[in-house]
């Protein structure tokens, strides 16, 4: 009884081998018929022309060889131009209710861009978070007397404007919201509807 794993007498491959080499290897083919179907296709039209393909191919190698120089000059000039420009970034400046504001940027990382707002006019407003006001029992939400998905009530009863920024969770109806864009509540604002 042999091993499932265990390989054969190096006998039987070696007889393999051995009857390998000497079978003979049929011929092709007579040379007379090959020449003879060349010449039938050549005659015909049909017959495949080596250099003909060989032309197209080194044509083609050459057009896409200047093209990818041309694209590379393209953008050698284009980087060139745009070293050369002054190393200014856009500003803009914009007056609303009498306070100047400017837009700075944009600033770029990845994929990322982000303009700054300034102005020399500090916001003097004490914004209330949600979190603070729920944990401190300033704000309350509940849920609409005839439910609907996109809507609560909130109540801010703090003395502070409330700040609700865009992605936070509001927990309180029969199920969970997010808040869609960020909105200030202003103090006791009483009941709200909040969509």
């Amino acid at each position: 009884m042999t091993e499932p794993n265990s390989r054969q007498s190096p006998d039987l491959f070696e007889q393999a081998v051995a009857a390998l080499r000497t079978t003979p290897v049929p011929a092709g083919p007579p040379d007379e018929l090959v020449a003879a179907t060349t010449r039938a296709l050549q005659e015909a039209g049909a017959a495949p022309e080596r250099d003909r393909h060989l032309s197209r191919r080194n044509r083609m190698f050459r057009i896409a060889r200047l093209c990818s120089l041309a694209a590379a000059a393209g953008v050698l000039l284009a980087l060139g131009i745009f070293l050369a420009l002054p190393g200014k970034k856009a500003s803009a400046e914009v007056q609303v209710d009498g306070t100047a504001y400017s837009i700075q940027g944009p600033f770029t990382h990845q994929d990322l861009t982000v303009f700054l707002l300034c102005s020399d006019r500090q916001d003097g407003h004490d914004f209330l978070t949600l979190d603070e006001g729920l944990k401190d029992g300033l704000v309350t939400i509940t849920e609409q007397e005839q439910e609907r998905v996109g809507a609560l009530w909130i109540d801010n009863q703090s003395d502070r404007p409330l700040y609700l920024q865009e992605g936070e969770r509001l927990i309180g109806g029969k199920q969970d919201r997010t808040i869609i864009s960020s909105l200030v509540i202003p103090p006791k604002s009483g009941t709200m509807e909040k969509k």
